[in-house]
């Protein structure tokens, strides 16, 4: 199964913005790069910007929050009427440093079951796939 095949067609990928597909794929990198047990991860948010080229400032922060949280309320539906939850689980921990104006994040989050099974079940290649797709959110 191909990641277009396995994502690209639900009624979701319509209606995300180009920014939060942006957000999923790096997502689903870092899930690859330093998945746990039990399939959380946990990454910094200053990481997540310097990933999609951004500075990391109040503005940056609060996009990816509020992309973060939509993959979290949002759903996959399929056609054939199969609806896939994206994110089971979210957390997002601000830490301010008591003798500087810096703010960190960590996230954490879960993909569900089913995300993690078409993950799992990707033919090689999905890493150009990935690359592509996300080359074709930044320019449009």
């Amino acid at each position: 199964m191909t990641f277009s095949k396995a994502f690209s067609r639900s009624e979701l990928w319509d209606y995300l913005s180009d920014f939060d597909k942006r957000i999923f794929f790096e997502l689903v990198k870092f899930w690859k790069e330093t998945k746990k047990p039990d399939n959380s991860c946990v990454f910094s948010g200053e990481k997540l910007a310097k990933t999609l080229n951004l500075p990391w400032r109040i503005e940056t922060r609060e996009a990816i929050n509020d992309a973060l949280t939509r993959l979290r309320l949002s759903d996959i539906r399929r056609t054939n009427r199969e609806i896939i939850s994206i994110l089971i689980d979210l957390r997002i921990q601000t830490i301010r440093s008591a003798n500087s104006s810096k703010v960190e994040e960590l996230v954490e989050f879960q993909f569900s079951r089913q995300v993690i099974e078409k993950l799992t079940n990707l033919k090689e290649g999905t890493e150009d796939f990935l690359r592509e797709r996300k080359t074709a959110a930044q320019s449009s």
